[in-house]
């Protein structure tokens, strides 16, 4: 993508913080009232929802972006949902959708933007202590570690395409609250 694309909104994350919002915010929507989870049956199923999405959309994403760190992240992520959910899970499907670089950062956007809201979430307490939270403490430690930063600064680096990472961003959203 040429540089002067992202003059409008800044970088690429600014561009696709930007260009996601409505998706965003509509997604959100479908999950939480006033910020916190409508309910403990609406937290587990969007858990749930998660552990598919991380398995087919994000593993997809990490693997076509082929960074070591960022699928040994992924799988971590995926290893916490199960405990949170309390059952088993399938072993990951072989059938994985495609996508390509630049859609990848799209949807490595959102999978890695999101311990933000985790991060938010905990600390304002709009988890309740007795609800599993396994995977939301593992995501907002990754927006405290200072991963979260390195990852933004390798999207910026790379200068995807942006439709294509908005697509990618989108199709991610869009799974989560289908």
């Amino acid at each position: 993508m040429p540089k002067d694309s992202t003059q409008k909104h800044g970088t690429h994350r600014d561009a696709l913080r930007h260009l996601t919002a409505r998706v965003h915010e509509v997604t959100e929507a479908h999950w939480t009232r006033d910020g916190a989870f409508k309910s403990k049956a609406c937290y587990l199923t969007f858990l749930a929802r998660l552990l598919n999405v991380h398995q087919s959309l994000g593993l997809s994403a990490v693997l076509a972006l082929g960074h070591a760190e960022s699928i040994k992240e992924e799988k971590r992520r995926i290893s916490a949902l199960p405990t949170d959910l309390a059952s088993a899970t399938d072993v990951i499907s072989l059938t994985l959708p495609t996508v390509d670089a630049d859609e990848a950062w799209g949807i490595a956007y959102v999978v890695n933007g999101s311990p933000l809201g985790a991060s938010m979430m905990l600390k304002n307490k709009q988890i309740p202590a007795d609800w599993p939270s396994e995977y939301m403490h593992l995501t907002a430690e990754f927006a405290r570690s200072g991963r979260l930063k390195t990852f933004f600064e390798a999207m910026i680096s790379a200068e995807p395409e942006l439709a294509k990472a908005t697509k990618g961003a989108t199709r991610y959203f869009a799974a989560l609250s289908a």
